[in-house]
């Protein structure tokens, strides 16, 4: 395939009214800055599968609501990706994201709300593109590349 056909990755962000709040301090242009870091993650990994992502940003109660609806857990989360694509020639997906809960996990990570932010998102893509942590040794896979990317895309 040329450069110039290259599959190309379309980020769509919604934010639902619960989750606005939230989302007031991030930096100028991050609604953007997440399209162009989901894109350049998705060329990295799979840059040979065109891809749609939805990135939608939503409340505790939508998030739980998800959470138990599709993988049985009653308890809100901080992020959920959904692979909607019926076939391998393709990725359709959400992810799905709640800044309320990732607001209180700041310390944890030793990080501000944009970086936490960013680092679900990329979480999400990553699942995605095929990374999962059900083993340890996926789980550090997994962080090492979410390390990696935040370092190389300077976030």
């Amino acid at each position: 395939m040329c450069a110039s056909q290259q599959p190309q990755v379309r980020a769509r962000l919604c934010v639902d009214p619960p989750a606005r709040p939230h989302l007031r301090g991030m930096q100028r242009g991050w609604k953007a800055g997440l399209g162009k870091m989901a894109g350049e993650v998705w060329k990295r990994e799979r840059g040979d599968v065109p891809a749609s992502v939805a990135i939608v940003f939503v409340g505790p109660e939508r998030m739980r609501e998800l959470n138990r609806s599709f993988r049985g857990k009653d308890a809100v989360t901080d992020v959920l990706t959904f692979d909607l694509a019926d076939s391998a020639d393709r990725v359709e997906g959400e992810i799905y994201v709640c800044p309320e809960y990732a607001a209180g996990q700041l310390r944890t990570y030793s990080t501000g709300l944009n970086q936490e932010i960013v680092r679900l998102v990329l979480h999400g893509v990553l699942h995605l593109a095929g990374h999962d942590h059900h083993t340890l040794a996926d789980g550090k896979r997994m962080a090492n590349h979410t390390r990696r990317y935040l370092r190389e895309l300077a976030w």
